[in-house]
């Protein structure tokens, strides 16, 4: 059993190391403002409001644990006309003097056990529970600094990780879209996946706040951000015990609310070093991709932008984690395609070979060479089976509506994660859905399951998320790289279908017709007339649902 002890000595050893680790690795960051802010846009705190503070605070969630202070958010939310004029006051004094209270610094971190070896450190993500006036602190700064750098479009096009109208699935879709292009003309693309070492632990915070100037942050709103990095402490807490409490010199805290947003700022100019290859990134998970018909070709690329990319890492203190299964290279490519590749490509980092794989987890979807999705599909459907024999052996003791809904939690969305990304299947995978939608009736309803239906279909979800994917590509709220991901057809003859048709695009292989640029035209062009033409984005949701009643 892993004790209070063991996460002391590690909060130690992290104190001692990471400074020097650092120190070693640390250059000057040279910030090119004209590249990232060329408009010269600079970030101004703006006096908070009351009705601001009211949203802000119902925004808290009752189930989050209280911080150190053992103010539970419910409390906090029960209590917010009584002591939204106080702390109105409190919150506008500290953004005028850039000053954050002491006590809002200090953080109960709780070790979060992601899977391996118990005595592991990098087996454990660590969980910064603040207090919940804290938050709210956080929540009116993230607000107006994240309107500032989405506004003035100062946030890199390719960063999808904690943004709106942005998501894992926004990535998936971006890296198996190019992918399949790119194998639907005969092209071979090889996909470097960068795994980083505790990204959000080892962030500079010198280096952070030289870059924020590039952004226009400066005077009071940059001293405020370096008030709030600085002179943080945290207090680990694990079955009940506690540490002492240990100053934070490096990283920004995981569970807060800014912090993730400045890490974005942190790793936002990494695309500016990227020469030669394709970049997505999901907060630290990072990919690099270039397509050619010659896999010599795509060597050369992958190895001169690993080298921009590990330089980069260099001079910001990040550390790439070069283990097997975390920073790995992958051929794509059609089976006749990849069967003519003369020799395993090699790629380095730091003069070490990164591993060769088949086979690889990105943000929760299992990936093959040839984006069939097989091993994805098999793995969800073990998933769900697995769950859905939980549930069979408790209905017993569960109402309908309780087995229902537990099914809806913890069975359904496995297999709908990500699910646009698998819109095409072939029968034998969706004959693999339909037999555990079957089972969960028969579990739920007994011998009468063929009267009921009381949820959509997973077929059904992938054509609801699929289209609207679709429609916000057309409308502009996709991700920028999406825009023109799907094209009207506007041929000029007067029909009645005129401009409302996407013009499906032409492609050759089975790998062409899973993209979702082609799927998802296909889908939008079956969709009815009124469906296609209807102008606001809510009733075409309702519409769209409505439509896709099995």
């Amino acid at each position: 059993m892993v004790s209070i002890a063991f996460f002391t000595k590690v909060a130690e050893t992290l104190r001692a190391t990471l400074p020097r680790m650092c120190q070693t690795t640390l250059v000057e960051t040279s910030c090119n403002r004209t590249r990232i802010n060329p408009r010269g846009k600079k970030f101004l705190f703006r006096p908070v409001t009351k009705g601001e503070v009211l949203k802000v605070v119902s925004s808290l969630k009752r189930s989050k644990s209280p911080g150190l202070d053992n103010i539970p958010p419910g409390t906090v939310i029960d209590a917010a006309l009584e002591i939204t004029q106080p702390l109105l006051h409190i919150l506008n004094l500290s953004l005028s003097t850039s000053k954050v209270p002491s006590e809002w610094k200090v953080a109960r971190c709780v070790p979060i056990f992601k899977g391996g070896d118990t005595k592991n450190l990098d087996n454990y993500r660590p969980i910064s529970v603040l207090p919940a006036f804290s938050k709210i602190l956080e929540r009116v700064v993230h607000f107006q600094l994240y309107e500032y750098l989405e506004n003035n479009k100062l946030l890199s096009p390719y960063q999808f990780g904690f943004r709106k109208n942005r998501s894992t699935a926004s990535a998936v879709i971006h890296l198996t879209d190019t992918i399949r292009k790119n194998m639907d003309i005969g092209k071979l693309t090889g996909a470097l996946f960068i795994d980083l070492r505790k990204a959000f632990d080892t962030v500079d915070h010198q280096s952070l706040t030289s870059k924020l100037l590039c952004y226009g942050i400066e005077n009071t709103e940059l001293k405020w951000i370096e008030d709030y990095l600085s002179n943080r402490s945290q207090i680990v807490s694990f079955e009940g015990e506690k540490s002492r409490e240990e100053k934070i010199m490096f990283g920004v805290p995981q569970g807060s609310i800014l912090g993730p947003l400045l890490f974005l700022i942190h790793v936002n100019d990494l695309h500016q070093q990227i020469q030669k290859s394709n970049l997505i990134m999901y907060a630290d998970d990072t990919v690099l991709l270039f397509s050619d018909k010659s896999e010599a070709e795509i060597e050369k690329a992958i190895n001169h932008d690993a080298k921009m990319l590990h330089n980069w890492l260099c001079s910001n203190g990040l550390i790439l984690n070069p283990k097997q299964g975390k920073t790995e290279f992958m051929m794509f490519g059609i089976a006749a395609k990849r069967s003519k590749i003369t020799h395993q490509t090699k790629i380095t980092i730091d003069s070490k070979v990164i591993s060769n794989t088949n086979r690889y987890k990105y943000l929760g979807i299992h990936l093959d060479t040839s984006l069939t999705l097989n091993d994805h599909i098999q793995k969800i459907c073990k998933k769900s089976s697995s769950r859905l024999g939980l549930l069979r052996r408790i209905r017993p003791i569960l109402t309908t509506h309780a087995a229902v809904e537990l099914y809806k939690a913890m069975v359904q969305p496995v297999m709908t994660y990500c699910s646009i990304v698998f819109t095409t299947l072939s029968e034998t995978n969706e004959a693999r859905f339909r037999k555990i939608e079957k089972r969960a009736l028969k579990s739920i309803f007994g011998e009468q399951h063929k009267k009921h239906r009381v949820w959509r279909s997973v077929a059904s979800i992938r054509s609801i998320q699929c289209a609207d994917f679709v429609i916000k590509c057309l409308n502009g709220t996709a991700p920028e790289v999406f825009h023109n991901h799907v094209m009207k057809l506007e041929h000029g003859k007067a029909t009645r279908r005129n401009g409302t048709d996407l013009r499906m695009p032409k492609v050759r292989t089975e790998s062409g017709k899973r993209g979702i640029y082609y799927s998802g035209t296909k889908i939008f062009n079956d969709l009815p007339l009124y469906l296609k033409t209807e102008k606001y984005y809510i009733h075409f949701k309702k519409a769209l649902k409505e439509h896709f009643i099995d």
